[in-house]
């Protein structure tokens, strides 16, 4: 049974904070993400530390993706402050802002957003009782979808393109196996149209600067890169290109060894 106790250890929090924090409209993941930089600062009587996505999407067990995306908006927001840009050898210096009143997404100012409801007060002689109510709704969703799908395939088809621009494996047409390993992507870790063409730009450049290696990169597939998983473990091909994934590494000290000089790089 847990027993937690003040004597071994715990995080001095204003209550001024908590009553400003309760104020704003967070989602779960935002609040978990604020949680990780107080336990990491205040926890341990620090007004800043270095924090990276690697770093807080274990301590919340969220996807990285999704701490990417919502840390974002907390700086943006002027909730976690950026101290200090990453470097090549250090993750970014996080701070909690505590003048709340520089804060985005304030309950107050989100509310005065949304509209007042407005009561049906109809009593229903107005209400179309054709027949073919039915058909005009299923021909409105049969356009939806297909529009839907339309957006969907501009999608894969943008990402094909640059890859052909990439000169990796030379693809003649789009198929199906490529639409399924890049949606798979997308859904299993959440990418948006600019991170893939980024993740496949770090793949061309870590396979040309390694061209010459004893042990080679090898150029993947478009298929095989989003839609497989690494040999041996449970993540796919592409996630191995983000921040902090093995090829990304690579690709870092490749950079520095081809140009000491160059000590930063960023997205």
């Amino acid at each position: 049974m847990a027993n937690p106790q003040t004597e071994n250890g715990y995080t001095a929090l204003s209550n001024e904070i908590l009553e400003s924090i309760s104020k704003v409209k967070l989602n779960g993941t935002q609040f978990r993400i604020i949680m990780i930089v107080w336990r990491s600062t205040y926890g341990w009587k620090k007004k800043e530390y270095p924090l990276s996505e690697t770093f807080l999407s274990n301590a919340t067990g969220i996807h990285k993706q999704q701490i990417k995306r919502e840390l974002k908006s907390l700086i943006d927001n002027k909730i976690i402050l950026v101290v200090k840009d990453a470097t090549f050898n250090s993750s970014r210096l996080l701070a909690f802002n505590k003048d709340y009143d520089t804060w985005g997404l304030k309950s107050s100012e989100v509310a005065k957003k949304i509209p007042p409801i407005e009561l049906d007060t109809s009593t229903g002689s107005e209400l179309d009782t054709t027949g073919g109510s039915e058909l005009d709704t299923q021909k409105r969703n049969n356009k939806r979808n297909n529009k839907r799908n339309n957006k969907r395939n501009e999608f894969f088809q943008e990402i094909f393109n640059y890859y052909i621009e990439l000169n990796l494996v030379n693809h003649k047409t789009l198929n199906d196996a490529m639409k399924k390993g890049i949606n798979k992507a997308i859904k299993d870790n959440g990418y948006t149209t600019e991170e893939c063409k980024e993740l496949l730009k770090r793949h061309k450049e870590v396979v040309e600067l390694t061209k010459h290696n004893e042990y080679p990169i090898i150029k993947r597939t478009l298929n095989a890169f989003f839609g497989q998983k690494v040999y041996g473990a449970t993540h796919l091909i592409c996630a191995e290109y983000e921040e902090g994934g093995s090829k990304f590494e690579m690709y870092l000290n490749k950079k520095k060894e081809k140009n000491p000089a160059n000590r930063y790089w960023r997205n």
